[in-house]
């Protein structure tokens, strides 16, 4: 009996395509192996790659091109949400932005994962 690895996808050219990728990069006589400590795996519970905590992707986005925007014309800070990601208002970015406060507090474990730190971004 042979084992699939993805058993609850329908059979398709993407569902191959995968599994020969992996088989392909996990096999050390492959020309295209990838060393185990090169890898870079992303998992989520719904299937998507898209990161959710500590900050979803598009806030991280947001968030960053406001800290630039501020830096390159520092006028833009006497307004929000420029003023906001300037000064490090983190009580007026959640409440503008997420409705997940703790993802902004300061001292919060979420803050020191390493996908995300607030204080990089602003």
């Amino acid at each position: 009996m042979k084992l699939d690895p993805l058993k609850l996808w329908n059979n398709s050219s993407s569902k191959d395509a995968i599994i020969d990728f992996v088989r392909r990069v996990t096999d050390s006589d492959s020309a295209d192996f990838v060393r185990p400590e090169d890898r870079i795996a992303v998992f989520d519970n719904d299937g998507t790659l898209w990161c959710e905590k500590p900050l979803p992707v598009q806030a991280d986005f947001m968030l960053r091109r406001i800290a630039e925007m501020a830096k390159k014309d520092p006028s833009l800070a006497k307004d929000q949400p420029w003023k906001a990601v300037s000064e490090k208002d983190y009580k007026w970015l959640s409440d503008a932005v997420c409705p997940f406060t703790e993802v902004f507090q300061p001292n919060n474990r979420l803050e020191r994962l390493p996908l995300f730190s607030i204080n990089e971004i602003i």
